[in-house]
């Protein structure tokens, strides 16, 4: 007999090949939001299937792009093999299909109205028709109207039909916010850059960003530009905003408190931001949890120097809020006292100040685990993986670096995320010394390394915009191992070691051969803001944003 039965991700593509309406790239926009199949089959043979999704889905019948929410997903795909066509068995799908997503069995969908059978056996299955639409060809573009013939939220959708706009919040994290930009263009959505300081003109140079602006570092002006964008963006669904820089994490604050059908912010509360983004309370959270921290003690005007001299050298020396560190600087080693003063001196005074913890050597590895808990707190999604090298020997900005599953890091990062009741995108940053892992910092936005994430299959910027969008969240596969490259990291190692230049080649040829592989910057299919950055660093003379750098004293700073 015939069976109807859901299929899961694992069999969309068994289910699509044998789809004539399919499209390419179907497969991979339906796992990524939250989608239901259902089938109709005979032993083996599939006589039909239909599908149900939220979230954005090209429609070539209209010759647009569109958006669904999650409390009206639209049918889609529907086919049935022409010998088994006038049985029912299409509203059969359909019903099952709608059950399936929820009790209430609503959704929408688009019927040719020459398609007479599909129609009556839509509406005999409870369907009501909603709006006529008249969708004529001219010079190549789909001209729309529609007609309702009852008030209708999706009638809005399609006369304007441009998906939710995507503004990303940034400063000169370049690979982070370009693929989060390139990921969410692919979906068709459309993506404007607002930037703290300087970097617009390189952000424009995207074929992914439809537009970049730059604002001042303090975050002032944010709402005004939104609200401008808003405004020039006809769209029904709302707009998701991502900060993607600690700055950019208090810049958001004011477009906090906003309806969520008009502005959704993918980031931890703002009570959680301004605690969190202090190291000392970082430190003690990750205490809290059980995770290991090296020895470490905050130096301000009210904690003087004196208390970290049992600390043992080498010592690393952080700044207390590196959100408000003008210059960039990340982090210093100081193997000796004269040098750790000399720090204190010029870093460690005001409220802010810094912390100075034991350096631990990464004998087993520098750890990370690119993170996205979605914002209802129901879905936890972690990527592993290891720095394989980085800018300096000690540490900093990775060059090279590999997804390899550790559940270890994955619980670290699950209980520090749960612990901060976090939400959003972030990472975990651990040290292996060969024994056991040591905390060294969890980042409360998407890390600069996130796109390891997409290059290993699970696009953790894709699955939170997503989240943001329907409110729906959909869990991730496990990662695939990849590869992952940043070319001006492994410049700046190469300069600091040039004997090392057999090592660090080998390098660059480890990674070509990853099956699975993607570089911060470059991409072939948007090779401008490459060419750009390039043209900047040749006319300016100085390494790129992002690279090491030394002060006078010795000292060594490394800048991300």
């Amino acid at each position: 007999g015939v069976v109807i039965e859901r299929w899961g991700p694992e069999r969309y593509d068994e289910a699509l090949a044998a789809n004539p309406h399919a499209l390419e790239g179907d497969a991979t926009r339906l796992r990524r939001q939250r989608t239901v199949l259902v089938v109709a089959r005979q032993g083996d043979r599939l006589l039909g299937q239909t599908w149900l999704t939220s979230g954005v889905l090209d429609l070539p019948e209209l010759g647009r792009t569109i958006t669904c929410g999650s409390t009206r997903p639209l049918s889609t795909r529907s086919y049935v093999v022409r010998e088994e066509r006038g049985r029912g068995l299409l509203g059969a799908l359909l019903d099952a299909a709608a059950h399936e997503w929820s009790p209430e069995g609503t959704g929408w969908a688009i019927i040719y109205d020459v398609n007479g059978a599909a129609n009556r056996v839509a509406q005999q299955t409870g369907w009501t028709p909603t709006a006529d639409l008249d969708v004529r060809v001219i010079a190549d573009r789909h001209r729309l109207s529609v007609s309702p013939r009852a008030p209708s939220a999706m009638a809005d959708h399609l006369r304007r039909p441009r998906p939710a706009l995507a503004v990303l919040v940034a400063e000169q994290t370049w690979g982070a916010t370009l693929h989060a930009a390139r990921a969410l263009h692919d979906l068709g959505v459309e993506v404007r850059v607002v930037v703290l300081g300087p970097g617009s003109a390189i952000f424009r140079r995207s074929r992914s960003i439809a537009d970049a602006v730059e604002i001042d570092r303090s975050g002032a002006g944010l709402a005004e530009v939104v609200d401008r964008w808003r405004s020039t963006a006809s769209q029904v669904a709302p707009t998701v905003v991502l900060p993607c820089s600690d700055r950019a994490l208090l810049a958001v604050d004011e477009l906090r408190g906003r309806p969520t059908t008009e502005i959704v912010v993918i980031a931890p509360d703002a009570s959680t931001t301004a605690t969190l983004l202090g190291k000392d309370a970082a430190f003690q959270l990750a205490e809290h949890v059980g995770l290991s921290v090296p020895g470490w003690i905050r130096v301000d005007d009210d904690h003087p120097l004196d208390g970290a001299t049992d600390l043992p050298l080498p010592a690393i020396v952080r700044p207390q809020r590196p959100d408000r560190v003008a210059d960039g600087w990340k982090f210093t080693r100081c193997d000796h006292r004269s040098d750790l003063e000399a720090v204190v001196a010029d870093r460690g005074t005001g409220s802010d100040g810094i912390v100075v913890s034991e350096f631990v050597a990464p004998t087993g590895g520098i750890w990370f685990g690119l993170v996205w808990r979605s914002l209802d707190g129901s879905v936890h999604h972690v990527c592993t993986g290891r720095k394989r090298r980085t800018a300096h020997p000690d540490g900093g900005v990775m060059a090279w670096g590999e997804v390899v599953d550790r559940p270890a890091v994955a619980e670290a990062a699950t209980a520090y995320a749960e612990a901060a009741d976090f939400v959003g995108l972030g990472g975990i940053e651990l040290i292996d010394d060969g024994e056991r892992l040591h905390f060294v910092e969890f980042n409360l936005r998407m890390e600069a390394i996130a796109f390891a994430a997409a290059a290993a299959g699970t696009d953790h910027a894709v699955a939170a915009y997503l989240d943001a969008l329907t409110g729906t969240p959909t869990p991730l596969p496990g990662p695939m191992p990849a590869a992952v490259w940043i070319g001006a990291a492994w410049w700046a190692r190469l300069r600091a070691e040039p004997a090392a230049w057999r090592l660090l080649i080998g390098d660059r040829l480890r990674f070509a051969r990853s099956p699975r592989r993607t570089r911060a910057v470059v991409s072939r299919r948007d090779l401008g803001p490459a060419l750009a950055l390039a043209w900047r660093a040749l006319r300016s003379g100085t390494r790129p944003s992002g690279s090491p750098a030394g002060d006078r004293r010795g000292v060594q700073r490394w800048s991300a």
